[in-house]
C-alpha cells in the first residue's frame, strides 16, 4: 500500500515536471521502497537490532558495482576494435573478468568468502567422488 501510494504521488508530481520520465522515476523510487523498509522491519522485529550494518554493506556493494561498471566502461572506451563480433566477445570477456577479479581481491579475506570457498570445495569433491565411482562401476 505504501509502495503504491509512493508510486502514485512521485509519478504524478514527476509527470507534471518531466513528463513520461517523471513517471519512470516514480516507478523507480517506489521500487526502492521495499528495499529500504523491509530490512528495517526485519532487523528490528526479527533480529532485535539496528539495520545499520545491513545498509552499510548494501551501500558498499552498490559503490563496488558502480566502480566495476566505471572500470569496464573505461577499458571498453580505450580499446579500439573495428569488428563488431570481436568487439562483442571482447566486451563480454572484460565484463566477466573485471568483476570476478575485483570481487576476489576485495572479498578474499571475508567470512562469507571462506564459507563459499568451503561449499565449492565440498561440491567439487563430491562431484569427483561421483565421477570416480561411475568410472569404477563401468569397468
Amino acid at each position: 500500500l505504501a509502495q503504491s501510494l509512493t508510486n502514485i504521488v512521485v509519478s504524478v508530481i514527476g509527470a507534471q515536471y518531466m513528463g513520461v520520465k517523471g513517471v519512470y522515476i516514480g516507478t523507480m523510487v517506489s521500487s526502492l521502497f521495499p528495499t529500504i523498509v523491509r530490512p528495517i522491519i526485519v532487523y528490528k522485529h526479527v533480529f532485535d537490532r539496528s539495520s545499520g550494518s545491513y545498509f552499510r554493506t548494501y551501500i558498499w556493494r552498490v559503490v563496488f558495482l558502480f566502480c566495476n561498471v566505471a572500470v569496464i566502461e573505461l577499458i571498453l572506451r580505450w580499446l579500439s576494435v573495428s569488428n563488431p563480433f570481436v568487439q562483442l566477445i571482447t566486451a563480454f570477456g572484460i565484463s566477466a573478468v573485471i568483476p570476478a577479479v575485483s570481487m576476489l581481491l576485495f572479498t578474499a579475506k571475508t567470512e562469507e568468502f571462506a564459507y563459499v570457498k568451503g561449499l565449492t570445495k565440498s561440491a567439487i569433491s563430491s562431484l569427483m567422488r561421483r565421477i570416480k565411482k561411475e568410472d569404477n562401476d563401468g569397468e
